[in-house]
């Protein structure tokens, strides 16, 4: 994980974000444009953006080590990482989970969770039958489903 981590981290820096040219696509010729079109260098060293990379990491092995050791930790990473897109998603999954686990123990939320995979593959299944039916019947004018 640090290899990898660390390897995206160089070459994102190297080629920039948008510009990594390795891969299958092909699409690095195109993208490698970026910063000639912008202007911007992609090579230059900032140590405020490794300092948040450091501080975040550190953070997230926090909380994880914490969510590992007590039971009844409340923060969850992703909580952390993604507030403005997924705080209330994740908070919306844990809500129910917490309520389950405290009021009726392990062996009712084991024996809830068929109800929970029902209720996600039922999400699923509708919102790819309002894709399909908006594919064949209002292909101009595609309606947001899925989404808060």
């Amino acid at each position: 994980f640090a290899t990898t981590m660390g390897t995206s981290i160089h070459m994102s820096y190297v080629e920039g974000r948008l510009n990594l040219s390795s891969g299958p696509s092909g699409w690095g010729k195109f993208l490698g444009m970026v910063p000639i079109l912008e202007g911007a260098s992609v090579t230059r060293f900032d140590y405020q953006k490794w300092l948040v990379w450091i501080f975040g990491g550190a953070e997230a092995g926090f909380l994880t080590f914490m969510m590992s050791r007590f039971s009844g930790w409340p923060i969850h990473p992703l909580g952390i990482a993604f507030p403005q897109f997924y705080g209330f998603s994740v908070f919306l999954v844990w809500l129910p989970k917490f309520l389950i686990v405290r009021y009726g123990g392990v062996t009712f939320f084991r024996r809830s969770l068929p109800f929970w995979y029902g209720f996600l593959v039922g999400y699923l299944v509708g919102v790819g039958a309002s894709t399909v039916v908006d594919m064949i019947w209002f292909p101009t004018s595609m309606h947001w489903v899925h989404g808060w």
